[in-house]
């Protein structure tokens, strides 16, 4: 099984070929894949050794009361080069002449031997026959057309599972659509008679992954859902879902090394999951569940001489919630009274500790009602059966600010409120509010807690 998923995620990377020769197809992977790959990692290394992020790093250590060490490296762009060299065997042996089964109206289709992928990349030894002979069986092929268009084919019927596009010095992008990966899967589960065993699945929509150089030391990162998507599993147990809205970039990372300079973005979707209780939590509970995420979106922007800034930070444009057998028993709101999104600055004091600024503010609601789990037998916090507990940080007059305090020999460690006011409270008659006003210094709570919702901060003097 472990050889047969390695040698898929190779087939998967031999869709970086593509072109009407066998040589051009050599090329384009041996060098454009290669360049490409090797510069983005020497651009991430580079934002690696930013101020700004040693700073932060630092940061983080003096708040604990600890010298700062060294930060976590990012490997060499060499540390590719066995890798890459063993990809450069398995691709001359598969994009030869002597493999081309078709040549279709601009395009090349080859035919992908088992003799070639059984047979070690390194060393003078021999595949087995077995392993010639599993692979065989699974037709694999691969389509070349275009500028560097590849698609890896499985079957009779020639499934496109996956494709991969190249451009010059420009891009890589792998896509996937889930719907023809199902075909795929389905053919190779007819094959080899274990592989699923006993589960389908059932896939829609498009995904993207995509390396894009925008300039010299400057790459982006991104992932895509290009259409909505689902994965859907049935096995003995039922049925699961898996699910994401369209959102193009989903997710994505710009490195800048001239501009000294980090922005990452997220724009999720409604996300969600429906299945059994026990499919998630690891309980005996087969009641049916589903959590529903509303979205999350930011957008980071950091660079070095610039304060740190996290824009449009929020869940969505209404409640994400989680059921047990019908019944809510979460619920989640972020900023719900104030445009469902808040903005966050981060610079560092004199004593090298950070300082944030949250615009126009912070109010997260969060409900419990698990009086439904307690019926099913299971042991439930009595403060958590039905309340709505409610966290605010609020400014008087400008936007709060809190700063992070560093942890001292009579200090827990914990923050101060520079501006603004925080409050914890709930809906439960049974409980008191708790508010601290500005000024005060704060540290996780000790002693003995009443209710551990409300109990998350204790007050102190402040160092």
């Amino acid at each position: 099984m472990i050889r047969r998923t390695l040698t898929l995620a190779a087939l998967c990377l031999l869709a970086a070929c593509g072109a009407p020769t066998p040589e051009e197809i050599a090329k384009a992977t041996a060098t454009d894949v290669q360049d490409l790959v090797r510069e983005s990692i020497t651009t991430a290394r580079r934002v690696n050794t930013m101020q700004w992020y040693a700073d932060l790093y630092g940061s983080l250590a003096k708040a604990q009361g600890n010298t700062p060490g060294t930060k976590p490296e990012i490997p060499d762009a060499s540390t590719t080069d066995d890798s890459f060299t063993d990809y450069k065997t398995l691709i001359g042996r598969i994009f030869t002449e002597a493999n081309v089964v078709e040549r279709p109206a601009g395009a090349v289709i080859f035919k992908v031997k088992g003799v070639d992928l059984c047979t070690p990349l390194r060393g003078s030894g021999t595949a087995s026959q077995s392993c010639i002979d599993e692979f065989d069986k699974l037709q694999f092929a691969v389509r070349a057309s275009g500028q560097t268009d590849l698609a890896l084919l499985v079957g009779p019927s020639r499934i496109e599972a996956l494709t991969v596009q190249i451009r010059t010095k420009q891009s890589l992008t792998v896509g996937v659509n889930l719907a023809q990966a199902q075909q795929a899967i389905a053919f190779i589960d007819s094959v080899e008679k274990n592989f699923l065993n006993g589960i389908t699945i059932a896939g829609a929509g498009a995904l993207e992954l995509k390396l894009q150089k925008n300039a010299d030391l400057d790459f982006t990162w991104s992932a895509s859902v290009l259409s909505d998507a689902s994965v859907t599993v049935t096995d003995r147990d039922g049925i699961a879902r898996k699910f994401s809205s369209a959102a193009k970039p989903w997710l994505s990372v710009r490195m800048e090394s001239g501009q000294a300079r980090l922005t990452a973005t997220a724009n999720v979707g409604q996300t969600g999951y429906q299945g059994l209780w026990s499919d998630v939590f690891g309980t005996t509970l087969r009641t049916p569940m589903e959590a529903s995420l509303q979205g999350a979106t930011a957008s980071l922007v950091a660079q070095d001489g610039q304060p740190l800034k996290v824009t449009g930070v929020g869940l969505g444009p209404s409640t994400s919630t989680l059921t047990f057998g019908g019944t809510r028993v979460f619920s989640m709101d972020l900023n719900e009274t104030s445009g469902r999104q808040l903005d966050v600055e981060v610079t560092l004091n004199s004593q090298g500790l950070p300082v944030w600024t949250a615009t126009p503010g912070f109010a997260l609601k969060l409900f419990f009602g698990l009086e439904a789990l307690k019926n099913a037998g299971q042991s439930v916090d009595p403060h958590l059966l039905r309340s709505t507990y409610t966290y605010a940080l609020t400014g008087q007059g400008s936007a709060p600010k809190v700063e992070l305090l560093a942890r001292t020999s009579t200090f827990r460690g914990g923050v101060r409120l520079l501006s603004g006011a925080l409050s914890v409270a709930s809906d439960s008659p049974s409980d008191v509010g708790r508010s601290f006003a500005m000024g005060s210094c704060l540290t996780s709570f000790s002693g003995a807690s009443q209710n551990p919702a409300m109990d998350l901060f204790s007050s102190a003097a402040c160092p």
